[in-house]
């Protein structure tokens, strides 16, 4: 997966269609940085969803229910 980063500000957004325009190429190493390059979780966040995913049973449906955004 490769993530680039804009700079609306400086009209990124609008000129991303010009065959001229190169966005910056952000690096990552780990699923876990882009993870936190997409979510930007913060480190207590990022302990609760891995309790509840540690705590997940395999062989059964789960129903998560909650708000969108933040």
């Amino acid at each position: 997966m490769n993530l680039y980063i804009l700079n609306l500000d400086k009209g990124d957004l609008d000129r991303i269609h010009d065959p001229a325009f190169s966005a910056k190429k952000r690096i990552v190493y780990s699923e876990d940085q882009v993870n936190k390059a997409i979510f930007r979780t913060s480190q207590e966040e990022a302990n609760e969803e891995a309790g509840i995913l540690a705590s997940e049973r395999r062989d059964m449906s789960t129903l998560l229910t909650g708000g969108a955004g933040k």
